[in-house]
């Protein structure tokens, strides 16, 4: 599997939107990948081009939209997702999106809909329709230290849980 962290920030750079990738940033994509394997982060279905949809956000924090179902078996994005999250000491939150809280990413979602669907008349980034069956993705790069705040288990402490039967 390639480097996703270089192919996000070489493309962004093409775009004429250079930025310098975080160490936490570079694990949070190298994660993210793990979805769309055994292709590369281009191929994340997010609802728009990959570059408008993942936002970069503090040091250690990237968040993408989501557009497609997440499996543990035959589709196993999801599998693959936390096992990947645990490899990495990267927390992964799955929630729904709210597009009236993310303008920016509202905006090329309305505008992708209005191409790929060939309205006439284009969406307007607060239609409802903007946010129907989107998923946010957070990803968090954390540490092994032993504050519970800042600490992500490893894959040795997932064994654990699935040792345990999946009760701690």
């Amino acid at each position: 599997m390639s480097d996703a962290a270089d192919w996000f920030s070489s493309n962004l750079a093409a775009a004429g939107r250079p930025h310098e990738l975080t160490t936490g940033q570079r694990r949070c994509l190298n994660v993210l990948q793990c979805v769309t394997a055994p292709s590369g982060l281009y191929n994340l279905s997010c609802g728009g081009n990959v570059l408008d949809m993942v936002r970069l956000e503090h040091d250690n924090r990237v968040s993408t939209l989501f557009v497609s179902d997440l499996s543990t078996y035959d589709n196993s994005g999801l599998t693959r997702l936390v096992i990947a999250a645990h490899q990495h000491l990267v927390r992964v939150t799955i929630s729904p999106w709210h597009p009236h809280l993310d303008e920016t990413r509202a905006r090329a979602r309305a505008e992708h809909l209005t191409r790929e669907y060939e309205f006439i008349e284009p969406i307007e980034w607060d239609a409802a329709m903007v946010g129907v069956g989107v998923m946010e993705i957070a990803l968090d790069a954390r540490d092994a230290t032993p504050n519970w705040h800042d600490r992500h288990p490893d894959i040795l402490d997932l064994f654990d849980v699935i040792g345990k039967g999946g009760a701690r």
